[in-house]
């Protein structure tokens, strides 16, 4: 039987099948990685906020019954607008992986019709492939019915 003439080419296309394979397999991952990201990034800013409410109680709760100067009052201020400054921190960095993270589904899409692509590719060879074999078992069996008919030909005439 006569080897397939595009049987290199069917193993490149699988190669790159594979190799887009593991690309989207890895996107996947990272899209993964980035949801875990934001999912961390928020619980981080709702453990910030629960602890601020408490400092804030406690931070007046110490200055409570006391007199202040306008020096320390201004002070106890600034620290109140450190804590909210630390909030905004928070809302940026959920903001940075939540951006992370829309761009790890992008190029998972991608890689996912890279992958359809190199698939249909292959596909197409395949059924080429088939139909190939189709007409080679065709072109055998004629060339065995014209081997066959040349023998009983001869032999007809021989006799």
């Amino acid at each position: 039987m006569a080897v397939y003439p595009l049987a290199r080419l069917v193993g490149l296309r699988e190669h790159r099948r594979d190799d887009a394979r593991s690309r989207q397999q890895a996107a996947h991952q990272a899209v993964l990685q980035a949801a875990d990201e934001v999912k961390k990034r928020e619980r981080e800013l709702e453990e910030y906020k629960v602890w601020r409410e408490e400092e804030i109680e406690r931070r007046y709760a110490a200055i409570k019954e006391q007199v202040l100067e306008q020096q320390e009052l201004e002070e106890f201020k600034a620290g109140l607008a450190q804590l909210n400054a630390r909030d905004a921190i928070l809302t940026e960095a959920i903001a940075q992986a939540e951006h992370e993270l829309d761009k790890a589904k992008e190029e998972e899409e991608k890689t996912h019709v890279a992958l359809l692509e190199c698939t249909k590719a292959l596909g197409k060879l395949e059924e080429h492939r088939k139909q190939w074999l189709r007409s080679q078992a065709v072109l055998e069996e004629q060339q065995a019915d014209l081997e066959l008919e040349d023998f009983h030909g001869k032999a007809l005439t021989d006799v």
